[in-house]
């Protein structure tokens, strides 16, 4: 009897649920599904990677699968996005363009032990269609602003870092077992009880229904942000051309002007992609846009227990799934378990020295003789059977 498994999404940690022509329209984003995996260019075309299971550690979980003895030339590889379907609740989706099934977040090596396989399989992983379109922007607002702030190597500034740093948290484990949500290091900015076997929403309501708000297809954004304008009491004069939003550098931190220029340049906030300009325009006298951008630039606003701002949901989803990817690093989950692995090594190794130290106090220096202390039982060799000689 098999058991049904909820996947959630490798970059929200949403969940990915079954087709259903009949679900409500804003929830439709939840099934629509895109498979990643990685390729390289060869001489016949594009091949697909073939990943190996890292060296069996029988102590602790392993990090991460890798390309093997022979990888291929990391200027010729390239991340695929293959449109899928989930049609159970399991890791196994259906290929839209191939008709061919793969399993997510699964490897299957034989055989396995005691020697590494011969061949490696193919790795694939599994997100929603329009957290890769976020995080398309992310990447693009992330290079665009490099200039201004210098970004981390470890950090998602390509489409390739964005699959490293995925596929470097699926643990070695995972030969036959899916890894039903990929481990990140914040739990997904969720609650304890958001990722279950299935998904329900009930089991923690307050996360869950942020996890389920369209990232991208926001109604009223701009109206519903504007509500949290607050007047001041002597506006000094503003101005701003709708052709030219760079803020000055050297800036008045009273200067009105330059938070509304910083709102409407995107520098700042750069998640919020999809203003409406004119609106913003029409609204920008005696406001307080410097009291509006600092609230906005709390990375914790999408929290539900923030109330700093009244946002949509759908938009506190957007800022949740941005500080995903503004946090992310490779290899940040194995990289944080291995450093707890060398902490409780060390402290294993100071508590044996502790005892040792104490065995030779009360020995006179020496160590113990063990055999002497803990001798063996002594067992009685078989009588053999009768007209039988003892060999």
């Amino acid at each position: 009897m098999s058991c049904d498994l909820q996947m959630y999404c490798s970059i929200c940690g949403g969940p990915i649920l079954i087709s259903n022509p009949n679900r409500e329209d804003s929830k439709k984003w939840l099934d629509d599904a895109i498979i990643l995996t990685t390729a390289h260019k060869t001489e016949h075309g594009l091949e697909l990677d073939e990943y190996f299971p890292p060296p069996f550690s029988i102590e602790f979980r392993t990090y991460p699968f890798d390309l093997g003895p022979d990888p291929p030339d990391a200027s010729q590889r390239s991340m695929l996005r293959l449109p899928a379907r989930s049609e159970d609740v399991n890791n196994s989706f259906l290929l839209l363009d191939s008709g061919d099934r793969v399993l997510a977040s699964q490897m299957d090596f034989y055989p396995l032990k005691p020697s590494p396989p011969a061949h490696g399989v193919p790795l694939y992983l599994v997100a929603h269609r329009l957290c890769l379109q976020l995080a398309d922007r992310f990447i693009d607002s992330t290079n665009s602003s490099l200039a201004l702030v210098g970004a981390p190597n470890d950090s998602i500034t390509s489409t390739m870092n964005l699959w490293e740093v995925l596929c470097r948290r699926l643990h070695g484990d995972s030969h036959g077992v899916p890894a039903t949500v990929l481990p990140e290091p914040h739990n997904y900015f969720g609650g304890m009880y958001t990722h279950g076997l299935t998904w329900d929403s009930r089991d923690d309501p307050e996360h869950s229904v942020i996890f389920e708000q369209n990232p991208i297809d926001i109604p009223d954004l701009t109206s519903s942000l504007l509500q949290n304008l607050e007047s001041v009491p002597n506006p000094t004069p503003i101005s701003v051309h709708s052709t030219n939003f760079a803020p000055q550098p050297n800036r008045n931190d009273d200067d009105q002007s330059w938070y509304l220029s910083a709102l409407l340049n995107g520098n700042l906030t750069p998640w919020l992609f999809d203003l409406d300009v004119t609106q913003i325009l029409q609204k920008h006298t005696s406001s307080d846009w410097r009291g509006l951008m600092r609230r906005l630039m709390v990375p914790s606003i999408h929290d539900p227990g923030d109330i700093s701002l009244d946002l949509p949901l759908g938009l506190k989803n957007r800022r949740r799934i941005w500080r995903l990817l503004e946090e992310a690093r490779v290899h940040d989950v194995a990289g944080r378990w291995e450093a707890e692995q060398q902490v409780r090594k060390e402290e294993k190794e100071r508590a044996y020295a502790q005892k040792e130290s104490l065995c030779k106090l009360l020995n006179g220096g020496k160590m113990p003789d063990l055999a002497k202390m803990f001798p063996l039982p002594f067992v009685q060799p078989p009588v053999p059977p009768s007209g039988e000689k003892d060999g």
